[in-house]
């Protein structure tokens, strides 16, 4: 049971106070205790030679509400508040600026903890040396311009649940991270959860997921969710790796790129389900999947999917899938993708591809083999409902599509209109090789 109970009310600031020898909390410590801010409470330049620059707390309810403002203060593991086996609700209008740490979570560094953030925040300009540019396991507005030496530019979170439940808008902009996750990093079994409306614009990392990187994670949207030009080697905007991603609302992947795979998604061995209206348009990869890239997933697209001018440097101009699920319904536009070498639209190997309701397929192109879909060794490829290829072209074989080594079912409506290969199969080649 909570054996002790600490409450702020009106004015407090706690300026220059310091805790050395290895321990925590530069201004407050708190071990099993109910903590309460309210009013208006000021954090300046406090420090701990440990973790928690200004805050350090262990089995604890911490409560913000009111006016609260973190700034230049430092530590190890988080410049401004260490929250361990703690439940943190942070309310009011809550500010953090310049804090730095040593290692991990330049703002906040939480584990094993539940944090509720319903307030305006606002997280500019924290820097940690290691992990975790802003925050690890916290939520808030406006993150802009962190950065971290490792993952997590803005937020590095470990087996805590986190939530963005706030109804205005959330900016993640200009983050950055030298390994994964230029805005947020979280893994070991943590939930992530966003409601309202989440803009990420402009991150960028190292190594993967220019915005997102997930591992061992359930991960939902809803809402308005818009990821823009955000950039990473794998995964331009999101990889997700053992994770349960939900996505609904209405979301928008625009001029996202990877220098290798998947301009706006990296999927490996996720279970992914996106509903509502999804917009993938100019996203980018300078070898596969321009738009999105799976292995070992099973990927549901439901409602309506609109992928637009996204490019591959090699294959598969929106979409390239290894040994995957993949299930279209509802209303699926495919226009105007391309590829370098094969598959503007969807490329697929060992896959189970699976397309009902309206799918159009409409000018896409590829310099190799098929304009619009390619499918390789034992995939099960099914067309149900109406399925329009229009005006898609290739350099050799197979206009709109070509099958190597599989099953092709279509029922329904199904309409091939002015395609065109250069070598064999205007609409459609199949080969066993």
């Amino acid at each position: 049971a909570l054996s002790s109970t600490l409450t702020f009310t009106g004015n407090t600031t706690f300026l220059d106070n310091r805790a050395s020898c290895s321990v925590a909390g530069g201004a407050i410590y708190t071990l099993g205790s109910t903590v309460s801010f309210k009013g208006i409470s000021n954090f300046i330049s406090n420090s701990a030679s440990g973790d928690g620059g200004a805050i350090s707390t262990y089995d604890t309810i911490l409560h913000f509400s009111g006016t609260n403002n973190f700034i230049n203060n430092s530590a190890k593991y988080a410049g401004a508040v260490s929250a361990h086996n703690t439940v943190l609700n942070l309310g009011g209008t809550n500010s953090f600026i310049n804090n730095s740490a040593h290692h991990s979570g330049g703002a906040v560094y939480t584990s094993d903890s539940n944090l509720n953030f319903n307030g305006p925040n606002n997280i500019i300009n924290n820097s940690p040396h290691w992990k975790g540019g802003t925050t690890s396991g916290l939520t808030f507005n406006n993150f802009i311009s962190n950065s971290a030496g490792r993952s997590g530019g803005a937020i590095f979170g470990k087996h805590t649940a986190l939530t963005f439940t706030n109804s205005g808008t959330r900016n993640f902009i200009n983050n950055s991270a030298q390994w994964n996750g230029g805005a947020i990093y979280t893994y070991d079994y943590t939930v992530l959860t966003f409601k309202g409306t989440n803009d990420f614009i402009n991150n960028s990392a190292a190594g993967y997921g220019g915005a997102i990187s997930t591992y061992d994670t359930i991960l939902n949207f809803s809402g308005t969710n818009n990821f823009m030009k955000n950039s990473a080697k794998h995964g331009g905007a999101i990889y997700t790796k053992n994770t349960e991603f939900n996505l609904s609302g209405t979301n928008s992947f625009i001029k996202n790129s990877a220098r290798h795979g998947g301009g706006a998604i990296f999927s490996s061995r996720n279970n992914l389900n996106f509903i509502g209206t999804k917009n993938f348009i100019n996203n980018s990869a300078h070898w596969k999947g321009g738009a999105i890239y799976t292995l070992g997933s099973t990927f549901s697209f439901k409602g309506i999917n609109n992928f637009i001018s996204n490019s591959a440097g090699r294959d598969g101009g929106v979409i390239f899938t290894y040994d995957t699920i993949l299930n279209f319904s509802g209303t699926n536009n495919f226009i105007k993708n391309s590829a370098r070498k094969n598959a503007g639209a969807i490329l697929t190997n060992n896959t189970a591809l699976t397309f009902c309701g309206t799918n159009n397929f409409i000018k896409n192109s590829a310099r190799g083999g098929g304009g619009a879909v390619v499918t390789y060794k034992n995939d099960a490829f099914n067309f149900i409902g109406t399925n329009n290829f229009i005006n898609n072209s290739v350099g050799t074989y197979g206009g709109a599509i070509f099958a190597n080594h599989t099953a092709s079912n279509f029922s329904g409506t199904n309409n091939f209109i002015n395609n065109s290969a250069a070598q064999g199969g205007g609409a459609i080649a199949t080969v066993y090789t």
